[in-house]
């Protein structure tokens, strides 16, 4: 008699859908993670992922993570791991400082935290009875867009303050030419009248990626304006399905969620906007705006 798993592994995309979920709830307690570690070394770490308390966010996020694992299991049967995870968590959830418990390392230069790594093995397990294709484009998918969104982050940690959008390209083509063996800087989209060029892009993903830096208000306006230029452009490519904006702010002039209206209205589904807040200016003597 065929078991819950065997049911379940008929719709590969349910369960692959359901692990992208649960990976992206573990990539924003990763991020929380990351502020807290950051924070040892340095207190102006400045990011999209900064939290007010990353304790609280990293508690909250593990928790999501693990209420949507606790769905899953229950559908696969998995009724021994289902329990131990219930068992597992309570403890995590009795010791002082609860899910938010961290604890640093100093000879191996690592913050544990055993509620995330606990929940880390159990989801990357979970991983093998999804179809490894479609499972790991989807974790990669998730994987990108952290890397994005730690852009003033890493752009940080070189030491840089950048004064162009060559300046926080060069440090992303670094960090993404590492992580991702198809990324590359020379990508062309081919529309109906002209060809356009993104910033850079991962073609396993079918993933296109545009840079803009900005100063000022205007010229977030004037990269939002490049952007719907390069909309029309791109639609319609069989290479490119998906289209990264990613926006650095010196200062926090405009809101993510305001901008993603912007592109909501519009009706450009298959682009994701990123800002991120980091410091910035302009070379002296210099008055380009950013622009597409």
């Amino acid at each position: 008699m065929p078991t819950s798993v065997d049911s379940l592994l008929k719709d590969q995309k349910l369960l692959a859908s359901a692990l992208v979920e649960i990976d992206a709830a573990l990539e924003r307690a990763q991020g929380a993670k990351n502020q807290l570690e950051n924070a040892i070394y340095e207190a102006d770490t400045y990011s999209t992922t900064s939290y007010e308390s990353p304790k609280d966010a990293l508690a909250l996020y593990l928790q999501e993570a693990k209420i949507r694992l606790d769905v899953v299991l229950d559908a696969m049967d998995l009724r021994g791991s289902q329990a131990q995870l219930g068992t597992r968590w309570k403890a995590f959830e009795d010791i002082s400082e609860g899910l938010g418990k961290t604890t640093f390392h100093p000879s191996v230069d690592w913050l544990e935290s055993k509620p995330f790594d606990y929940l880390r093995t159990l989801v990357d397990s979970i991983h093998i009875f999804v179809t490894p294709s479609e499972s790991l484009r989807d974790a990669e998918q998730v994987k990108l867009e952290q890397l994005l969104r730690d852009t003033s982050v890493l752009v940080k940690r070189r030491g840089i303050v950048p004064q162009s959008e060559a300046d926080v390209q060069g440090v992303m083509h670094d960090y993404l030419s590492a992580y991702f063996p198809t990324y590359t800087s020379n990508v062309h989209v081919h529309g109906a009248l002209k060809t356009f060029k993104p910033d850079g892009g991962v073609s396993s993903l079918k993933t296109a990626i545009e840079f803009k830096f900005a100063v000022n208000e205007q010229e977030v306006i004037t990269a939002l304006g490049g952007i719907f230029e390069d909309v029309s452009g791109y639609a319609g490519s069989d290479d490119w399905k998906v289209f990264y904006a990613v926006v650095y702010q010196a200062e926090p002039f405009v809101s993510e969620s305001r901008f993603r209206a912007e592109l909501d209205r519009a009706s450009t589904k298959q682009w994701k906007v990123i800002l991120v807040n980091g410091k910035g200016q302009r070379k002296t003597g210099k008055t380009k705006q950013a622009g597409p």
